[in-house]
């Protein structure tokens, strides 16, 4: 199971998930040590807290996919914070954007 690496690029505690699964850090610790398995009840849990399948939860789908559920992820907050810029600081954002494509593309020249 993926539930070490998930929680720590959440960046959140064994105390932290714990407490949202209505469990003990004890008994949460057990189950990212392999010493306890979770019920599917918890995995569903934990796959909806984290925005990730259950196949990919529990090791079935690989990084690729982790690696999209993660991209959409930020790129859903990235437009939340958007829509709430006004429209100096959604300027700046622009340049900034043009600025980094533009460098992206010079990385990709030279490859």
């Amino acid at each position: 199971m993926r539930l070490k690496e998930l929680r720590k690029e959440n960046k959140k505690t064994q105390e932290e998930i714990a407490k949202y699964l209505d469990t003990s850090q004890m008994n949460y610790n057990r189950y990212e040590n392999g010493k306890a398995e979770p019920t599917i009840k918890t995995l569903c849990k934990l796959a909806d807290y984290y925005n990730v399948s259950l196949d990919y939860l529990i090791g079935r789908k690989s990084d690729d996919d982790f690696e999209n559920s993660i991209l959409a992820k930020k790129q859903d907050l990235l437009i939340n914070k958007i829509k709430n810029m006004n429209y100096i600081q959604c300027v700046k954002l622009n340049g900034y954007a043009d600025r980094l494509t533009d460098e992206l593309a010079e990385i990709k020249k030279g490859d």
